[in-house]
């Protein structure tokens, strides 16, 4: 439940304000979906109310985007919704095109088949994702809300013996690096999560969000 305030405390603060650059009418349309196992097949985000949020349907779609049934808008980017109403992807805008992931960490883009036009944002409106500037995808962002989990780290990332910058040193995470988290916890300083012991590298603790020349960033997605 901690972990679920925290997740929804975080959401609030970075984009509560804030008004998405792209509304609803410009996903909607076909979308070309790469990657991922799903095979080469095409997505249908609709403008009416469905079931769950708007109608959505998929075709020739493998993996978990054979079962979309709905979608809805998130801060620069579309959350994809699943037979039952549950976020099965979240996308942000990346140069025109969507990019993210499944809930399963499949890592997916999709394409504009019907001339949608997107825009994309480097403002400090929202959490970014290192690895390409824009915005992160709402599944980057959010906290984990079952524990233990195996993360990567999107940047080098400090390990600090307790969950504060001031705290010593014990060494960094490489970009790229797999780790475990068992836990995570609010601070004055953002949200820090807990390495564990017997896992190979120090136990300490690293930001989930950090910030660089002003900008906020994602330092860890929540899957390898």
């Amino acid at each position: 439940m901690r972990a679920l305030l925290l997740a929804l405390a975080i959401t609030t603060t970075f984009s509560g304000a804030t008004t998405a650059q792209n509304g609803a009418a410009n996903f909607v349309g076909s979308w070309q979906a790469n990657g991922g196992g799903a095979g080469t097949c095409t997505i249908e985000l609709g403008n009416s109310n469905g079931l769950f949020g708007l109608t959505a349907s998929s075709r020739l779609c493998l993996g978990r985007l054979g079962f979309l049934n709905g979608w809805k808008v998130e801060t620069n980017g579309v959350s994809l919704l699943g037979l039952n109403g549950e976020v099965i992807g979240s996308f942000a805008v990346n140069g025109g095109e969507l990019h993210g992931h499944m809930d399963d960490g499949t890592a997916i883009s999709l394409a504009p088949a019907s001339g949608q036009n997107l825009v994309s944002t480097r403002s400090g409106d929202c959490i970014h994702n290192p690895d390409h500037g824009y915005c992160a995808d709402p599944g980057e962002v959010a906290l984990p809300t079952t524990f233990p989990i195996t993360a990567k780290a999107l940047h080098p990332l400090a390990i600090r013996q307790r969950p504060t910058a001031q705290s010593t040193s014990l060494g960094t995470i490489p970009d790229g690096q797999c780790f475990i988290i068992e836990g995570c916890t609010d601070t004055s300083e953002g949200a820090k999560c807990h390495i564990p012991e017997g896992t190979g590298i120090p136990s300490g603790w690293v930001s989930k969000h950090f910030t660089q020349d002003g900008t906020w960033f994602v330092g860890f997605q929540n899957f390898c």
